[in-house]
């Protein structure tokens, strides 16, 4: 049986993210955390999906999972917003950098895609038009999984800015033109409503929050 030193404090809890979140800042504030807390064991899980997990309580999420069904009774914190399109490699010669491409075109191209099933990502008109890729090369769970597919193949594929940005500086990957833009997708810290109780992880949840806005150059689109 767990054990509880007070009404609401807690020996152990889990954060679920991605390398690219844990690599940007996740780490450094759980590495923070222990140190302060020593007597909180903190269960890390490398993983973009929330469902996959089925979380009960003592859960943080750092991710994109605002349309997935298990965020619906936890608590939401955006963090900032970032736009999805679609990203080739500078060494595809296949595709035009220059050239403005319709959706549907891309739509016939073989791609790397992102589930849609589970992450409603290819959306536009706030979720009114959904994509559906007949013609994927590859479907994956994560946008991190999509970049790193569509580097090794050398072939189109579903990323986000966030996701993005270093191989877009360091030359290897561009975005392409499009005649129509996707809807953008928001990070959130989301976290089970049992953790609102503890004034420490509160603490720690809002420290993941502010560290990911400040890593994000203070933006951030609270809706």
């Amino acid at each position: 049986m767990r054990k509880k030193i007070g009404e609401y404090a807690f020996d152990e809890i889990t954060v679920i993210t991605s390398d690219f979140f844990l690599d940007a800042w996740v780490s450094n504030c759980i590495s923070e955390f222990m140190k302060e807390n020593k007597a909180v064991r903190v269960k890390v899980f490398s993983d973009d999906t929330l469902t996959r997990n089925n979380p009960a309580d003592n859960v943080i999420f750092v991710g994109f999972a605002r349309n997935n069904k298990s965020a619906e009774n936890m608590i939401l914190k955006n963090i900032t917003k970032t736009s999805v399109g679609f990203y080739t490699t500078t060494k595809n010669k296949s595709i035009s950098r220059e050239k403005t491409y319709s959706i549907s075109e891309i739509m016939n191209m073989k791609t790397i895609e992102l589930d849609t099933k589970k992450h409603k990502y290819l959306t536009t008109h706030s979720g009114k038009k959904s994509y559906d890729f007949h013609n994927s090369f590859i479907v994956v769970d994560s946008l991190a999984m999509c970049l790193e597919q569509g580097v090794r193949f050398n072939c189109v594929f579903v990323s986000c800015e966030s996701v993005s940005k270093n191989a877009v500086e360091e030359g290897v990957i561009y975005k392409l033109k499009t005649s129509e833009e996707l809807d953008p997708i928001y990070i959130d810290v989301i976290y089970t409503e049992n953790l609102k109780k503890n004034p420490k992880i509160q603490e720690f949840i809002n420290k993941i929050h502010t560290v990911g806005m400040q890593f994000y150059n203070g933006g951030g689109n609270f809706q």
